[in-house]
């Protein structure tokens, strides 16, 4: 990895050497936002990245928002109970996941992790 830095002086002539490497990475650190969900119907937004359905009461639909306004975010969906409730995934409008309208998580620790492309949503 190349370093990069940038000498530069203040108003009292003094030089400092700031450390461009260093300050990238901490732009770039973000903590994810987790929701975990026991309601039976759950509207995914940008709000989250991550959610976490509990199902143990019911099953859970969370909708997919458009992908055109999420262009590029990525969201992970993960069932985590034992139930043989199931946590749908379903799209807005006639928008595919990986060439159908839902997606379905059956298992306990099963997960979807979502790319929107701007017209539809990958599986990654």
């Amino acid at each position: 990895m190349s370093t990069y830095a940038v000498l530069t002086t203040n108003e009292s002539g003094a030089d400092s050497l700031i450390d461009i490497n260093a300050n990238f990475a901490k732009a770039q650190k973000k903590e994810l936002d987790v929701l975990t969900t026991t309601i039976s119907t759950a509207t995914v937004s940008s709000s989250y990245q991550i959610y976490r359905g509990n199902a143990l009461s019911n099953s859970i639909v969370y909708t997919l928002p458009l992908a055109s306004t999420v262009t590029g975010l990525v969201f992970v969906i993960k069932k985590i109970d034992v139930s043989a409730n199931i946590v749908l995934i379903s799209t807005t409008g006639s928008q595919l996941i990986d060439g159908t309208l839902t997606k379905t998580l059956s298992t306990q620790y099963s997960s979807l992790t979502l790319f929107s492309n701007g017209t539809g949503w990958d599986v990654i």
